[in-house]
C-alpha cells in the first residue's frame, strides 16, 4: 500500500512553521521564529525534501493553517501551498488555525475559547468558543474578534499561544492538533480548490499612507 505523505505548513502566526508526516506519524518539523520567518520557509521545505530525497510527487496532500492570523504570512503560506499542489499534483487541505490551536487545548474540559493575537496596533485577538468532550472539540460559535481583557470576562479560560506554552516546546503540538484535522479531511475527501482557495483574513487588509 502506498504511504500517506503530507506536508504540514504553518506561516500564520509570529513563528513558521512546517512538518512531514507518513501514515498519521510526524517524522520531521521545523520551526523558525526570527523575523520574516515565513519568507524563508519554503528554502527550508525544499531543502528538507532534497536532502532526504523525498520527490514532490510521492505528497498526497499539502496542509495548510489558513488563518485567522498575521495577513502577510498567511499569503506566503497560500502562496507556496498553491504553487507546490499545482507543480506536484498533490491535494490542498485548508486548515482554520483557530481550530488548530483549540485543538492543543488539550488539558481543557468543557467550554473555552481559542484566541490567536491579530499582531496589528488595536490589539484585538481573533477568537472563538469551543467545547471539548473527552477527545472530541467542537466550535460553537463564528469568529470573532475583540480585546482579551473582554475575553475573560465571562469566567470561561481563555487559551492562546502563549498560555500553552506552543513556543517553548520544541515538539510542536499545533503540527499535531493540524496533522489530525488534516487526516479527518482526507478520510472524508474534503480537499480545497486550488483555483478558489483564498486566506481567511476575517478584517480586511488596508495599506497605511
Amino acid at each position: 500500500m502506498k504511504e500517506k505523505r503530507i506536508l504540514l505548513i504553518d506561516t500564520s502566526s509570529s513563528c513558521s512553521e512546517f512538518g512531514y508526516a507518513v501514515d498519521g506519524r510526524i517524522t520531521r518539523e521545523f520551526r523558525d521564529c526570527d523575523r520574516n520567518s515565513a519568507d524563508s520557509l519554503a528554502y527550508h521545505i525544499d531543502k528538507f525534501l532534497t536532502e532526504n530525497d523525498i520527490h514532490p510527487f510521492s505528497l498526497l496532500a499539502v496542509s495548510l493553517s489558513n488563518g485567522p492570523g498575521s495577513f502577510t504570512g498567511l499569503r506566503i503560506g497560500l502562496s507556496f501551498a498553491k504553487g507546490f499542489c499545482f507543480a506536484s499534483g498533490s491535494r490542498l487541505v485548508l486548515i482554520n488555525s483557530l481550530d488548530i490551536l483549540a485543538g492543543c487545548a488539550s488539558d481543557h474540559e468543557g467550554e473555552f475559547i481559542a484566541a490567536i493575537n491579530s499582531n496589528s496596533s488595536s490589539g484585538e485577538y481573533y477568537y472563538s468558543r469551543y467545547v471539548r468532550t473527552g477527545s472530541r472539540v467542537e466550535r460553537l460559535e463564528p469568529h470573532s474578534t475583540g480585546l482579551l481583557s473582554e475575553l475573560e470576562s465571562p469566567g470561561i479560560p481563555v487559551v492562546t499561544e502563549q498560555s500553552l506554552g506552543l513556543g517553548q516546546s520544541l515538539k510542536s503540538e499545533k503540527l499535531a492538533a493540524q496533522l489530525r484535522l488534516t487526516d479527518e479531511r482526507i478520510s472524508s475527501g474534503d480537499y480545497s480548490d486550488l483555483s478558489s482557495a483564498e486566506p481567511y483574513y476575517m478584517k480586511e487588509f488596508f495599506v497605511r499612507k
